[in-house]
């Protein structure tokens, strides 16, 4: 049987001394790690529930806060701010380097990466380079980045207009406020999140949710994102056999009435992925793994994770 250990907090130095706040909820004897990566104007804590589900089937996990967000937003920058140019890069150098100091703590463990919104775009630009390193991959909440690319004269003009280290309004409310406006009858402009009031509300109380991202982030986002597009730079790289498992609300807003969805997975059986898992869930919003039929989510989630290491 395995036993849960209290959660840890720890804090490494990235490559540039930046201090990176992490969490890891161990057990004894993991069958595998698991490394979540949050999304955008959240934290790592938000996956309390969800990391002591995969503990409870025999999965260490660790999870860490983005630059930018959470306490390592706290203690580096300023919460929505991942930094000077090109930080979207060393956000997917941080989760790296959390994920190899896992592979060390638990030597000859597989290592199973899940990535929410933000997170799932920042797994989708590592696995270009680092597939070899994952046992599987999940992606939930992904958006769509022909959407986000679509923007970018918008982007690189707001970002001369404010600087990169600043809101812009425009760009917030050409993310923010259309998410919201995608909910008939909303009664909260949280409403794209989840059909759960009680998350809702929690986010809502959250001083570490729901802030608007600074003009740089999207900059960046859009110049390391657009090579996860080209079939032909994915399918030179992308280990073949590795399992993906993608998981989407049917009503959530960022993916263009599950275009995005289609497109994503499309690409990587373009790719020559042989296994490719796509779920969608009637009704669901963006968070999933906080909506009303969560645990259906997570158990069924558990049931993929535990059939890729039978």
């Amino acid at each position: 049987m395995t036993t849960q250990v209290e959660k840890q907090n720890f804090i490494f130095s990235a490559a540039d001394d930046t201090q990176i706040y992490c969490q890891r909820w161990p057990v004894d004897k993991p069958v595998a790690i698991v490394q979540l990566v949050h999304g955008g104007a959240e934290h790592a804590g938000r996956y309390q529930r969800l990391a002591r589900a995969l503990n409870s089937r025999g999965y260490a996990v660790y999870a860490e806060d983005h630059r930018g967000h959470g306490r390592t937003g706290e203690i580096n920058t300023s919460l929505g701010d991942m930094g000077e140019a090109n930080a979207f890069e060393r956000v997917c150098d941080d989760v790296l380097a959390l994920g190899r100091r896992a592979k060390t703590e638990y030597p000859g463990i597989p290592l199973i990466i899940i990535g929410h919104s933000l997170g799932s775009l920042i797994v989708q630009r590592i696995l270009l380079q680092h597939s070899q390193e994952y046992a599987a991959a999940v992606l939930s909440g992904s958006p769509d980045i022909t959407a986000i690319a679509a923007a970018a004269e918008l982007v690189h003009a707001e970002v001369d207009r404010v600087g990169r280290d600043q809101v812009s309004e425009v760009l917030d409310t050409a993310t923010m406020e259309n998410f919201a406006a995608a909910i008939p009858n909303a009664e909260t402009p949280l409403d794209w999140l989840s059909r759960d009031r009680q998350q809702l509300q929690l986010y809502a109380d959250d001083p570490w949710c729901g802030y608007a991202l600074c003009a740089g982030v999207w900059q960046d986002l859009i110049a390391a994102m657009l090579v996860t597009t080209e079939i032909s730079a994915v399918a030179a790289t992308l280990r073949r056999d590795l399992p993906v498992y993608i998981l989407s609300g049917s009503d959530d807003p960022v993916h263009d009435n599950w275009a995005a969805i289609d497109r994503l997975a499309g690409n990587y059986r373009q790719c020559g992925l042989r296994d490719v898992t796509v779920k969608s869930y009637a009704g669901g919003r963006h968070e999933m793994f906080n909506e009303i039929n969560r645990e259906d989510v997570v158990a069924e989630l558990l049931e993929w994770l535990d059939s890729k290491l039978s």
